[in-house]
């Protein structure tokens, strides 16, 4: 069973770029296939069979790196997991998910002659200082360095990184890049977040489904409107309708009561990113542009208000206490993190699937599944940035292709959960990762929705009076990415 779920979960991360390849072979006229891009090819003369490029090959020569003592500079995170933790390995433990990493480590250790190890720099509160005074002394102590999102956002604010997008190693069109074109201004790129670290998909934000209940109430999970791509945020609401039933026979709406739907209100500033109403886009040129949809963010906040005076939704200040409800099988869905499946519902004893964040409507293009990460970047007096290039981009490349798929199955429960419907909706989730660029870059309306729902202001108003304000920051961000090398 695990090496079945295993295979489909490795072929739905194939079929995406099968595809493109595809589409570009279809696209493509006979003297672009030639060797040289314009001479046409003598049908009767023998040539070399064309090969197809492995669409997850990192294209980098076997370099011999003679021992290079390659390291990562991690920070203790609030959940007592060092962030390196999560990009390497440096044993066997016999858990799937470190397994996988080790794996991926001794293989781009051997394959580069190379040593790839973390250097423990302290928690969160002060991995910024350690972080500074080494880089400022140019003791060369580090290749790269990942941390708490804010944390690494101050130290890119003061200068201390390297242009991510110089270093001639990195492909940014390959998969394992995720949502790192997102953090992207002008042409330059300060922090990232890839699949170098398997965080930001554990952060991913997503609908847990309780089957059990789904099937009590004659419900069918809607994989196949997904596939359709008309899940939407009314139909989603529409489904908590009727969800509600007084478990415990007190008469009133408590914990231990079914109900629909839970969330947390940290988490609505990633449905924000999945119902595309950031209050920041991208234009075609790659500048980035302050586009407030007031029209668009009132019709979310309305129907999310309306919603709340139902029986069958809850939202808390605490997302912990969420996915607990969720756990105690009294939740039909649940809008959180992937984490919570592997960390808190791999012991529950229903079977649950997964959903992406659905659609504002169904003009919107892509699902959207917003996401959180702790960011990695690169000091900015590193002076072996091929080196730095070879290792990360080809660790990236295996942890993709062999940390994935292992990390699927963990956290779907094979047990229980097996079903390649599951495995596929975690795809299109992972397919649609972002990250708020509001968010990270510590600009205004970031979590509009919270602000909306839980402090019950109007949309307009709440507008207008931080515009100003917001411009400025935007501004002053953009003339910063300007100045730094």
């Amino acid at each position: 069973m695990k090496k079945t779920l295993c295979f489909i979960l490795t072929l739905f991360l194939l079929l995406p770029l099968f595809a493109a390849c595809g589409e570009s072979q279809e696209n493509t006229d006979v003297s672009n296939n030639s060797p040289s891009g314009n001479d046409i090819q003598n049908p009767s003369a023998e040539t070399e069979p064309e090969t197809e490029e492995d669409p997850l090959s990192d294209g980098l020569p076997d370099t011999d790196l003679g021992g290079y003592d390659f390291r990562i500079y991690s920070m203790l995170w609030t959940d007592g997991v060092e962030t390196a933790a999560r990009m390497i390995s440096d044993e066997f433990t016999g858990d799937a998910i470190n397994d996988a990493l080790r794996e991926s480590t001794l293989s781009v250790e051997d394959r580069f002659n190379c040593t790839i190890r973390m250097i423990e720099g302290g928690d969160v509160w002060h991995i910024a200082a350690n972080v500074t005074n080494s880089i400022q002394a140019g003791d060369d102590a580090f290749e790269i360095v990942g941390g708490h999102d804010g944390t690494m956002r101050e130290l890119m604010n003061t200068g201390l990184f390297y242009n991510i997008k110089k270093v001639p190693q990195f492909n940014f069109d390959k998969p394992w890049w995720g949502p790192s074109k997102v953090l992207e201004i002008n042409g330059k790129m300060y922090l990232a977040s890839s699949y170098l670290s398997y965080t930001g998909l554990h952060w991913t934000r997503a609908l847990m489904t309780n089957k059990r209940i789904f099937e009590d109430l004659s419900m069918e999970i809607p994989y196949e409107t997904v596939r359709e791509g008309t899940w939407t945020f009314d139909k989603m609401i529409a489904m908590t309708e009727n969800t509600y039933v007084d478990l415990n026979g007190n008469g009133k709406k408590d914990i231990k009561d079914q109900i629909g739907l839970c969330t947390g209100v940290e988490t609505f500033y990633c449905l924000q990113e999945s119902l595309d109403i950031s209050p920041y886009h991208r234009n075609n040129d790659g500048t980035i542009a302050m586009d407030f949809d007031i029209e668009r963010m009132d019709s979310v906040v309305n129907k999310l208000r309306d919603l709340n005076k139902t029986d069958g939704f809850t939202y808390k200040s605490d997302s912990a206490f969420t996915s607990e409800i969720f756990k105690t099988d009294v939740s039909m869905m649940v809008l959180g993190q992937i984490a919570d499946a592997y960390e808190v519902y791999r012991d529950c004893e229903f079977p649950y699937g997964f959903l992406p964040c659905p659609k504002y409507d169904e003009n919107q293009k892509n699902y959207i599944s917003g996401c959180t990460d702790l960011p990695w970047a690169i000091p900015k007096t590193v002076t072996q940035i091929d080196i730095i290039g070879t290792v990360v981009e080809a660790l990236s490349a295996k942890n993709y292709a062999g940390v994935l798929p292992v990390y699927f199955e963990t956290v779907m429960k094979a047990r229980i959960a097996d079903s390649p419907d599951d495995a596929e909706m975690l795809q299109i989730i992972a397919d649609g990762r972002t990250i708020s660029f509001a968010m990270q870059y510590g600009l205004e309306y970031y979590n509009t929705l919270k602000e909306l729902i839980v402090g019950r202001k109007e949309v307009a108003s709440y507008y207008q009076g931080k515009a100003e304000g917001a411009q400025s920051k935007l501004d002053t961000l953009i003339e910063s990415f300007d100045e730094w090398a």
